[in-house]
């Protein structure tokens, strides 16, 4: 069997009937046909390097903040089309800009917008690969803190005389 168009990512379902010596037939199936990138055909599998945990200092450099390894897929064919930052029920990210965008994509390497203030960011990482497969990263914390080599001084008003 051979499909009409290979570059479809579909599952075909088909019976084989054999006709014997005398005529007597019977139906054997069903059989399936994977093609392309489909949920059945692929097994999709987070990097074993995964990051879980990044510790930053209050004022640190905004780039290269976070460096995403690549999940992998078992077929060739299945190729990655983009990484994106999402909540942590893998829906899109909705809370204030924590990220800059990454681009071209598909991307993995990300930038802060600000490490100005001590915080916690918690996110996951969505993968869409051929055929809109998915695989949503384990979740991903990265800690801004603040350094002991800051001094903090107190300052009052002054009298004017």
């Amino acid at each position: 069997m051979t499909p009409q168009d290979d570059s479809l990512h579909l599952q075909h379902v088909f019976y084989v009937r054999v006709t014997a010596d005398g005529g007597s037939q019977d139906f054997f199936g069903p059989y399936t046909l994977e093609v392309g990138c489909t949920s059945t055909s692929v097994v999709l599998t987070d990097n074993p390097a995964f990051i879980l945990d990044v510790p930053k200092w209050v004022g640190d450099p905004l780039t290269n903040i976070y460096n995403f390894a690549l999940p992998t897929a078992d077929r060739a064919w299945c190729v990655i089309l983009s990484n994106v930052i999402v909540n942590l029920d893998g829906s899109a990210w909705t809370l204030p800009a924590k990220f800059d965008d990454c681009s071209p994509q598909p991307c993995n390497v990300y930038d802060l917008v600000s490490t100005t203030y001590p915080e916690v960011v918690t996110f996951k990482v969505k993968t869409t690969f051929t055929n809109t497969q998915e695989q949503v990263s384990p979740q991903a914390t990265i800690t801004i803190t603040c350094g002991n080599f800051y001094d903090i001084l107190e300052s009052g008003p002054t009298s004017g005389t």
